[in-house]
């Protein structure tokens, strides 16, 4: 529901993560459930073209924790080693909530290209 969700905005031109975004498409297929080597694959696969610049999102509808902040980085990492000199990957994980295990990696992770950001839904019943 997430990536749904982001996919819709990045189709719709809004800029998300402080980013315009598209999806790639190439021949390694569409950037939705995109596998990137032995780490699996991302949610979503997106580009900026202004920055060319790769953004793998990976999305946790509950509750993220320090190991998915990993995994994504290891995602980064195999997805950089297979890119051409010049374009730069960079990571987004999107979760409900995080633990505090996870909380507290964030200061540490500054120089790992990768980013938190919470995702929220709110549900309320409309009056006529």
């Amino acid at each position: 529901m997430i990536e749904d969700e982001l996919e819709g905005r990045i189709r719709r031109g809004e800029k998300i993560f402080d980013r315009s975004l598209e999806m790639v498409e190439d021949e390694g297929g569409y950037g939705r459930s995109y596998y990137v080597g032995d780490c699996g694959c991302v949610d979503l696969l997106t580009y900026n073209a202004k920055d060319r610049e790769y953004v793998l999102v990976d999305a946790v509808a509950g509750e993220a924790d320090e190991r998915h902040l990993i995994l994504l980085w290891q995602k980064v990492q195999a997805f950089a080693l297979k890119q051409k000199r010049g374009s730069k990957v960079s990571g987004v994980l999107v979760c409900g909530s995080a633990t505090s295990s996870l909380r507290g990696r964030i200061k540490q992770v500054e120089g790992w290209q990768v980013e938190v950001y919470k995702c929220t839904l709110e549900l309320g019943r409309m009056k006529g």
